[in-house]
């Protein structure tokens, strides 16, 4: 089975991998970072009300 694919590979004009994903993966790329973002941004604001919750007791 990789022979054949191997021989198909070679005996094809265009790029066997070409670019680094469909639209559809960039954009579910893009989205995890940004969620990741939104929950370090998310974390931080949870932390300073605790802290000030604190100083104001």
């Amino acid at each position: 089975m990789l022979n054949r694919w191997c021989r198909e590979a070679q005996r094809s004009s265009k790029p066997v991998f070409q670019g680094s994903g469909t639209l559809r993966d960039q954009e579910l790329a893009r989205l995890k970072r940004e969620l990741a973002q939104v929950k370090k941004e998310r974390e931080f604001l949870r932390d300073a009300a605790t802290y000030f919750a604190k100083e104001s007791s």
